[in-house]
Parts: structure tokens; sequence; C-alpha cells
């Protein structure tokens, strides 16, 4: 059984892999990107019909009757939930009983897709920690059944507390404008759709169109590595170019390029090369994603031989607890037996369902947490280095 699922956007499958089964992909938008947003929704729904499906969009701000009338025009059957202030389910006690309650029910018979619009007008009238608990409380749920979810946002910055509390428990991120789509995160892809850059632009048909832009997404890559390897302000990274720190925090975020002249002058500085620039970051880490269920026996411990620089650890968590772990070097590999598992990595915190595992690099991981109701049953092995459990201690 596949687990791929279009995005019904000439050019944005490839960018990011297509859509996998649980993945709660979060959307920021700039205020100008109402048109890309809407886009992505319609994509969505209309490049996966099938009676297996069922469709929900959740409007916090329009009203659902432009929406009932926009999909019933395309031939869509989709179920309009009113989360506007004053309505039934315009609290987040309530909304996210019933988003969970939805999912639960139609696991066992057909998908749910579900798209939010939007987090920042939840933000806006519940506050940000208020969102950012519904919201986390939601979205591991839904990636735990299998769910699909779009949470769209527009007007709040990618780079705000709020998006990086957020993003972190996303599978995937985009950073969407009236001219681009960047690739923040992508959980279960390939390392180089990690920072992809899209162009976006009108075929003659009307219908929206991704362009894959390789320079500027190997050169933004290639400028944050190196400034964060030299431990570099991008004000002072400018100075270094000759350029303004808007240009580098722009060239980094993928929005335009670095003059020939401008990206020699930093080599020079640095003592660099130029093809040190258009290198790809190697990621800390790769998750590998099932297709369909896993059977009872291949769900079983890995043994190894702590004598030869190979530690195995047992892991059960109770719910909502955390394990600290200290790693000094070499590979970590979660095996995910029963339950959800947060990887805290930083602000990246990518999450594993039961018979998934994730590979992490470096030292990356800092601890785990089991986030659903069943707590956590897994397996972690330490490749070449020591790795002390510290204790469980409860979530906040």
């Amino acid at each position: 059984m596949s687990v791929i699922w279009n995005t019904g956007i000439t050019g944005l499958d490839p960018l990011i892999g297509g859509i996998l089964d649980g993945d709660n992909v979060v959307v920021v938008g700039s205020a100008e990107a109402d048109e890309v947003l809407h886009a992505l929704v319609h994509g969505l729904f209309s490049s996966n019909l099938s009676s297996q499906i069922e469709y929900v969009f959740i409007v916090a701000h329009d009203d659902p009757k432009v929406w009932t009338e926009h999909f019933r025009a395309y031939g869509l059957n989709v179920r309009l939930i009113d989360a506007r202030a004053g309505m039934e389910f315009g609290e987040p006690v309530v909304l996210s009983d019933f988003v969970i309650k939805l999912a639960e029910a139609n696991s066992r018979r057909c998908k749910t897709f579900f798209v939010f619009d939007s987090l920042s007008t939840f933000a806006t009238r519940w506050g940000y920690e208020r969102t950012a608990r519904f919201y986390v409380g939601v979205c591991p749920v839904l990636f735990e059944l299998g769910a699909i979810a779009y949470w769209l946002s527009v007007g709040i910055s990618i780079r705000s507390p709020f998006f990086e509390r957020v993003g972190g428990t996303a599978q995937v991120v985009l950073e969407v404008t009236s001219e681009h789509v960047r690739v923040v995160k992508a959980d279960g892809r390939m390392a180089e759709v990690q920072g992809a850059l899209g162009l976006v632009r009108m075929d003659s048909n009307g219908e929206l169109v991704v362009d894959v832009d390789q320079v500027h997404t190997r050169l933004s890559r290639g400028l944050g590595r190196i400034r964060q390897s030299f431990g570099l302000s991008q004000s002072a990274f400018a100075q270094l170019a000759g350029v303004s720190a808007s240009a580098i925090s722009q060239a980094e975020a993928g929005h335009r390029g670095l003059s020939l002249a401008t990206i020699l002058q930093l080599a020079r500085a640095l003592g660099l090369k130029i093809d040190d620039f258009l290198g790809d970051e190697v990621s800390t880490y790769l998750i590998a994603r099932t297709v369909g269920e896993v059977a009872e026996q291949h769900a079983r411990l890995i043994i190894g031989d702590a004598a030869s620089g190979v530690k195995v650890y047992s892991l059960a968590v109770e719910p909502h607890h955390e394990e600290e772990f200290c790693i000094d070097s070499g590979l970590v590999i979660i095996f995910v037996q029963q339950g959800v598992a947060k990887c805290i990595l930083g602000l990246n915190q990518p999450m594993l369902k039961r018979g998934e595992l994730i590979i992490i690099r470096d030292g990356a991981l800092k601890a785990i947490q089991a986030t659903s109701e069943k707590g956590l049953i897994a397996t972690v092995v330490n490749l070449t280095g020591r790795a002390t459990s510290v204790g469980v201690q409860p979530l906040p």
C-alpha cells in the first residue's frame, strides 16, 4: 500500500517528495500569498479524489458559505467546520476534541484530510500560547493515526518563537510567498529536499506551477551553513561580504542571490573556495517511514555488543514524560515499537510512530518524549560513542 499522496501542484511533489501518511504540513505565507495558499488547498483535495477519503476544512475567519460554494463549483465534497469566534467549534478544547474523535473514527474506515485556516487567526483570537498548545496537542494524534493536515498561516514570521515551537513538531514546513516556496523542513524525505526552493508562477491555464531553483537552493544552504560554522551573525557576515545584513538574510532564505564578486569576497575573507558555498549540508537526522502496518514479530529488540562500541537501549517511557540522553558522538538509531516519540534535536523535533526509525548524526539527540496516551516503547542504539540515560522527567 502506497503512503504517498499528491499535492496537486505541478512541480511541488518532486520538490517535497509528495505528502506522506501522518504528515502535518505547516504552510507559513506572506500577506500576499493568499492565492498560493488557496491553490495548495484546492490541489490537495482535487488531486486525491476517493470515496475512501473525508475532506475536512476548518474555517477560522472567512464565511464558510464562500468556501462551500467554491468547493461545490469544483465538484468537491468537503466537510466545512465553522471555527469562527462564538461558533460551536470556536474554542480550542472543543475543536481539538472534535478533530481527534473524527480522526480516530475515520482511521478504521477511511483516510482524513484536514485543512486548518488558519493558525494566525487562532493566535490572534486565542493568544499564541493557547494556539501553540492546541496545535502541539492535536498534531501528534493526527500523525499517529495517519491523518493528513495542512495548517495554514499568513502574516506571522517563520522565525518567531511561536513558529519555532509549531514547526519543530511538524513533519513538513513550507514558507510561501507570491513568488516562491521554500522547504524549511521535510521529515522522511531525501536529504536534498531540506531547504529546497521553488519559484511560483501561473501557467497558461491559470494553474499554479512550482519550478525548482537549484542555484538559489544550494547557495542559501551554503551561506547559512558557512556563516554558522564560523560563529558569525548575519551583520558580521554582511560586513565581510560588503553588502547589507538584509541582503544576507534574503540570500539565506532563498529570496535572492548574491553576485559572483560578493561570493568571491566572502571566499577570500574566510579562506574558502566558491564551491564551498554551493555544497549541501549533511542533515543531522534521517527518518525511514513505513508502508502500512508492521507485524508484531518484526517489532523486536535490536541486539548489540557494548564491547564493540555499540550500545543498545530498550526504552519505555510513560505517557507525556521525557527521557533525557547525553550523546557524546557517533550515530544514534531509534526504532519505535509502540506510541509516538518526539526526538528533541534543538529546534527540530521530528516525531516517529510505531514501526518507524530515525538515524541521528553528530550527537544531536538531547531527549526523547512520549507524546501519545499509550506511552512509548522504543529501541535506542548508539554506534561508536557513549550514550548515558540521564533519567525520566515529566513534561511541563
